[in-house]
């Protein structure tokens, strides 16, 4: 995924990403923020994504520390909804993370096809117009429409461990793939081999 994302902001009122007759959910991908308000006494943030779809979807960015202009590149899977995607608004809620708890730092609220596929810049918004008047700064987003299953293993929050392989069929193959992309984007909490208390960790894939 390219680091920087040029354009002008999205008006969140249209539509122009429709789902498909067969949809049967999407991934979103959270991509890029940018001109973030500063919530820390150092004039920075720790900026992280909260997100929830329809009564049960919820699913949050990891925190990038000290930045207004944070990149996330995280994708998140989430399922139709009972009341179908016309029914219900993603909600996007930007946060600070701080030692005593959470600082809030705007939000979007969009229907799932206003966000194109090839994505978008989208301008954070307050709560209310009277509250958060200092909110600046907009979100990057990208979504695509899924045809095939989405399980209920697939709405993880970010950040579980997928403890066995068959929890992690979440993502079947259809009829006509010839070939698939796998993104190995992060490791946590390795275990240390070298004498300085670090390792120098590669993967190998078969």
């Amino acid at each position: 995924i390219n680091a920087e994302y040029g354009g002008e902001v999205v008006d969140v009122s249209d539509a122009v990403n429709p789902p498909p007759d067969n949809a049967t959910g999407f991934v979103v991908s959270v991509l890029q923020g940018r001109d973030l308000v500063a919530k820390d006494s150092n004039g920075l943030s720790d900026p992280f994504v909260r997100i929830e779809y329809g009564k049960d979807q919820k699913a949050k960015t990891q925190v990038i520390d000290m930045t207004l202009n944070p990149t996330w590149n995280e994708r998140f899977t989430l399922a139709k909804p009972e009341r179908g995607f016309g029914g219900e608004v993603l909600l996007f809620s930007v946060y600070d993370k701080d030692k005593m708890g959470e600082d809030f730092m705007g939000q979007l609220e969009i229907k799932p096809s206003h966000i194109p596929k090839e994505g978008a810049w989208f301008k954070l918004t307050p709560k209310s117009e009277k509250k958060d008047s200092d909110i600046t700064g907009e979100i990057f987003l990208s979504l695509e429409f899924l045809d095939t299953p989405v399980e209920k293993s697939a709405k993880k929050k970010k950040g579980e461990v997928i403890e066995t392989v068959d929890e992690a069929i979440v993502n079947p193959a259809p009829e006509k793939a010839t070939g698939f992309v796998l993104l190995v984007s992060q490791g946590r909490d390795l275990v240390s081999k070298d004498s300085n208390g670090l390792s120098d960790p590669f993967v190998r894939i078969e």
